[in-house]
Parts: C-alpha cells; sequence; structure tokens
C-alpha cells in the first residue's frame, strides 16, 4: 500500500477530506496513480505552484530551458510534485525512454505518521533524471523544501506517462512539509496565473 491507501489515523485530515471519503480507505482528495480523476479535483483541494528553472544535464544554459515544474500543496502538508506544461518535455513534445532515481531518492524509506527516515529535501534536491529517446537528458528535481515520502514507481515501467498525463499517474514525487516550511513555500513559486502570464499559457 502506498500513501493514498492510508488509514486515517496515520494521518490528520480536515472534515472536509473525510466527507469526500467517508468509506475511510481511500483518505486522499485523489489518487494520482488512478485512471479515473475527476478534472476539477486538483482545483478543488489544492493549491497549484510552479517551480520555474532547473538543471538540464547536458545544457551549462539551465535558466534558458524553461525547466518548469508544478507543485500541488494540500493544506495537510502534502505536495505532489510533477512536469508543467513549460517544461520541454510537454513543449517539445520529447518521448521519454527512461526515468532513472537519483540513488537517496530511488532507496527512501519511510515510516510512521510522522514520517521518519524520509530523505530531506531542498528546492535543488535531485530526484529523478529523465533520459528521452532523442538523447536529451533532465534532472527533475524536488521543487519545495520538506521529506520525501514517495517516488512514483509506475515511471519506471511506464516512463510516458511522465508526458502523457503529467498532472495525474505521470507525477514524479510527493513530499510533506511542516508548518514552517508551507509558510514559506510562496517564496521561491509562482501562483497559476503568474506561471501562465510568464509562460503566455492560457
Amino acid at each position: 500500500g502506498g500513501l493514498f491507501t492510508t488509514s486515517p489515523s496515520q494521518m490528520e485530515i480536515s472534515g472536509e477530506q473525510n466527507t469526500a471519503n467517508e468509506g475511510g480507505e481511500d483518505l486522499f482528495p485523489y489518487d494520482p496513480k488512478s485512471n479515473n480523476i475527476p478534472e476539477d479535483i486538483i482545483e478543488r483541494y489544492y493549491s497549484e505552484y510552479f517551480f520555474v528553472g532547473g538543471i538540464e544535464t547536458n545544457t551549462p544554459k539551465a535558466g534558458e530551458q524553461h525547466l518548469d515544474q508544478y507543485a500541488q500543496l494540500h493544506s495537510n502538508g502534502l505536495v505532489v510534485v510533477g512536469i508543467a506544461p513549460g517544461h520541454p518535455l510537454l513543449r517539445d513534445g520529447r518521448k521519454v525512454r527512461k526515468v532513472e532515481w537519483d540513488f537517496k531518492a530511488g532507496s527512501n524509506k519511510v515510516s510512521g505518521k510522522m514520517k521518519k527516515g524520509g530523505l530531506v529535501c531542498y528546492p535543488h534536491t535531485p530526484i529523478a533524471t529523465v533520459y528521452c529517446t532523442d538523447n536529451s537528458e533532465y534532472s527533475i528535481l524536488a521543487g519545495v523544501m520538506g521529506k520525501l515520502v514517495e517516488v512514483n514507481d509506475q515511471l519506471a515501467a511506464n516512463p510516458e506517462l511522465l508526458t502523457e498525463e503529467p498532472r495525474h499517474r505521470g507525477y514524479v514525487c510527493i513530499i510533506i512539509q511542516n508548518k514552517k516550511q508551507k509558510g514559506k513555500v510562496r517564496e521561491k513559486l509562482l501562483a497559476s496565473g503568474e506561471y501562465k502570464k510568464l509562460r503566455s499559457l492560457k
């Protein structure tokens, strides 16, 4: 069982979430690994922000590459991280050949309600390297501060999910933040409207 089948006793959730998940098994508003996700579920339960920049492993001009990632922030401190529309993987229609986890991220183990043992992440902590069919490579970063809860192990067998369903089953990882980190998260991230204006997106 991954994060999204955790029992309610293992994580504090709001009354609104309990109402949305009366069965008690699926406490999280949505499971990004699910095939059936209502289109507005992210807008309803999350605040979506964007991390702009990053590192393209075979290009020195990282700031010019638009290596954008999203961070879907939930009120309980969980952050779902993935690639954003401006990222060249999506913008240029790159085909993903392989997703390789950074050693520390790939061997990450957490336990208990406090998620002890999770990799401590900073915005530029490497999580994975994406290898494309045209031999381009991209480093996916944490994007936010917190502890790594899980990486999306579906990407090992189905790397194409990264570009085919980037906001759902193709998410990269999940990070949990404490109250102090949640309070500072906006310092480095762009709100949805700011991001769309920056990248001239509708």
